[in-house]
């Protein structure tokens, strides 16, 4: 509030009576009081501190105007609030941190903000992320980090597109034979898109998991991740051509990969398998210390790293074998029935089976572990969920040019790189060896 050249803030309400303190109690400690009554009479109360009588207040209100349209343009990820407080600032130190200043209040400037930038885009947010500086890596590096903005129609509805990239992060996807890990999340995302796909990759020169491409994507369906891939590949100018591609189990996705990658092995989240054999087993109500400990490694995973032709005759009844079923035979009957089902006919053995793949390349990672945690990381940036474009383009933004900074400084000596999953061995247990010999004597 405003009375007389001095801005109030509220400092409690009671009975319809509004009880105001001067904004520069805190940092003044002007004891000046307001109290407005329901009837609208104005009480002042005590004698500024804040000015002192022979002190000039200086007009700064049209220079602050100047001030907030310059800010407003220069990053338009940044709140109208943040940018009032920005512009107080600058202010300030012009005119010196002691001296007394009229300019604009808190929501007036948010206002100004709010219309300079609607002057600027149309109210299209979308053609804010194209516009200067937003669109480049940074205001003294004037590459750019929107790496497309695809506008498309699929069966007769308008669909929309736009992945991001620091340009000196493309050059890991070009690297021939590096594997490829595609993730998505949803809680981050910007509405209106429906979800955020992540493609990381991996740097074998400083044994670093670094995320390349944020895209977001519109739905869930297969022709979508079909135009993510190409995107990314064209970005990439028709250079990616990784050693195998690590992915979760949706079917749209797997497919996609499948037709843009053609006859590159997909490895199958190893992760996300168990998690969804754990999800079946509790849903069949086994009991919690029997799943632990089929999950435990040697157990139930041994099925991804037997020949395929021996899951269902020897590796599903050494399973079961080192597993007690007493009193639950049929909910176990029930399980297996689900996994010949699901994971040995809806999906490809070869997906989540790496016996074949094992034989002729090294597996980095059989998990996309680095992606989800780094999924995780994204979303404790953000304060609430589904931020909005321009804030959620400025994260992203700073967190590429951190991987690149951590790159220079692990090529410097100065920082090591952080610990990470070490190359897999796919061994077959000699346990199981033992109960196929031991099959066959039988």
């Amino acid at each position: 509030m405003e009375h007389k050249n001095f801005t109030y803030s509220v400092k409690s309400r009671y009975n319809g009576t509004v009880y105001y303190i001067c904004s520069h109690f805190r940092s003044a400690s002007c004891p000046a009081r307001l109290i407005v009554k329901s009837s609208g009479s104005i009480e002042e109360v005590g004698e500024h501190a804040c000015v002192r009588e022979s002190e000039t207040v200086i007009e700064a209100t049209e220079e602050m105007r100047e001030v907030l349209e310059a800010l407003a343009t220069t990053d338009m990820s940044v709140a109208p609030s943040a940018v009032w407080k920005a512009a107080i600032r600058h202010l300030h130190r012009k005119h010196g941190e002691n001296t007394s200043l009229r300019y604009l209040p808190r929501h007036r400037a948010v206002s100004f903000v709010k219309n300079v930038r609607k002057e600027l885009t149309g109210g299209d947010v979308f053609r804010a992320i194209e516009l200067e500086p937003t669109v480049f890596v940074s205001p003294d590096d004037e590459r750019p980090f929107l790496q497309f903005h695809y506008v498309y129609a699929h069966a007769g509805v308008i669909k929309r597109m736009i992945g991001f990239a620091h340009p000196d992060l493309l050059r890991l996807l070009k690297y021939p034979k590096n594997p490829l890990f595609v993730d998505c999340t949803f809680k981050v995302c910007p509405k209106p898109f429906a979800q955020l796909a992540v493609v990381m990759s991996y740097d074998p020169a400083f044994e670093l998991y670094l995320p390349i491409f944020y895209v977001l994507l519109p739905d869930k369906y297969q022709d979508t991740y079909w135009h993510l891939l190409d995107n990314v590949i064209m970005q990439c100018d028709l250079q990616v051509e990784p050693r195998y591609v690590t992915c979760d189990f949706e079917l749209g996705l797997v497919n996609a990969v499948r037709q843009q990658f053609a006859g590159v092995p997909i490895v199958g989240c190893l992760f996300h398998w168990k998690q969804a054999l754990r999800r079946k087993l509790i849903d069949l109500r086994i009991p919690k210390e029997t799943v632990s400990h089929v999950m435990t490694s040697g157990a139930i995973d041994v099925l991804t790293v037997i020949p395929i032709d021996e899951i269902a005759e020897k590796g599903i009844p050494f399973v079961r074998s080192r597993v007690d079923e007493s009193g639950h035979r049929v909910k176990w009957d029930t399980f297996w029935r689900y996994f010949k089902r699901t994971w040995m006919r809806t999906y490809d053995p070869a997906l989540w089976n790496v016996n074949a793949i094992s034989e002729t390349m090294d597996i980095v990672n059989r998990t996309n572990n680095a992606l989800e945690r780094f999924n995780r990381d994204l979303n404790e940036s953000f304060s609430s969920a589904h931020p909005n474009l321009l804030p959620f383009m400025a994260v992203i933004k700073q967190k590429s040019k951190d991987h690149v900074e951590l790159i220079e400084d692990i090529r410097h000596h100065r920082q090591e790189a952080p610990p990470h999953g070490n190359l897999i061995t796919v061994e077959i247990p000699a346990a199981y060896r033992a109960f196929c010999e031991q099959q066959e004597q039988e």
